[in-house]
Formats: structure tokens, C-alpha cells, sequence
């Protein structure tokens, strides 16, 4: 009697590891296209214009609910810029191979940098997309 104890202790606990032998997709949001150019700004000489395209697509077959998503910028140059509007409102569902794209340009002060250190800069980290739950997800920069 013991021993059938055993092996249904044993059953139950390998089912409850492995979940049954289900597996859960978890979901992948990649960037799969970035465009981008960065140009002096015609205004004002100490600023430079970053001009960008990117596109974030939902890779997996888990649908996600965004609310918005928005551009990351690494910290060297958003110290520089001038204020400006990264985000992008989505408010609806990504399904599978569905995608947003961010499009846009920001200016970031460039009077102290040379033409080879601007063009060598790291702009974009990537981009947080805020799901309508309250949770975020981060794409990163593949580019």
C-alpha cells in the first residue's frame, strides 16, 4: 500500500513540474527595421536633427494589449536634447506579426562634438512599450 502511496506522490509532483506537458509561449516584441539620419539643423547651428523610423513587431503568437510605446534614448545624448515627444500612442491589440512603427525627429545640442563623434554616437537603446495592464516590456536595440 506504501508503495502505491510512493508512486502517486511520485506521478503527481513530475505532472506538476512539467506542467502537464504544456508549454506556455511567452511573448517577443523585436525590432525589425530602423532607419534612421542625423543632419545639422538649419535654425540653429549648435543642434543637430536626428530623424528616425523604427519598427517593433510582435514575433510570437502571444497577443498584447499596448497602450503606448516610446522611444529610449541612451543617456550621452538625451542630456542634449531639446524637449520632445517620443511616444507613440497604440491603444489596441498586437497580435501575431503585427507591428508599430515609431516615426519621428528630436534636435540635440552638437556645438562642442565633431562630425565623426556625432556620427559615431549611439542614439537609440531601444523602446518601452507600456502594455495596458501597467506592466512594460523593453525592445532592444538590434541595429
Amino acid at each position: 500500500m506504501r508503495y502505491k502511496y510512493s508512486v502517486l506522490a511520485f506521478l503527481i509532483t513530475v505532472l506538476a513540474l512539467t506542467g502537464c506537458g504544456t508549454t506556455e509561449e511567452s511573448l517577443e516584441l523585436k525590432m525589425t527595421n530602423m532607419n534612421t539620419s542625423v543632419g545639422l539643423f538649419e535654425h540653429d547651428p549648435n543642434y543637430q536633427k536626428y530623424t528616425y523610423e523604427v519598427r517593433v513587431e510582435n514575433v510570437s503568437s502571444v497577443p498584447v494589449e499596448v497602450d503606448y510605446a516610446e522611444l529610449v534614448i541612451l543617456n550621452d545624448v538625451k542630456v542634449r536634447m531639446k524637449e520632445s515627444n517620443l511616444r507613440l500612442t497604440v491603444d489596441g491589440m498586437m497580435e501575431k506579426d503585427d507591428f508599430i512603427t515609431l516615426k519621428g525627429a528630436f534636435l540635440f545640442k552638437a556645438d562642442d562634438l565633431t562630425k565623426e563623434e556625432i556620427t559615431s554616437l549611439k542614439i537609440i537603446e531601444g523602446v518601452m512599450m507600456y502594455k495596458k495592464n501597467g506592466e512594460t516590456y523593453f525592445v532592444k536595440t538590434n541595429f
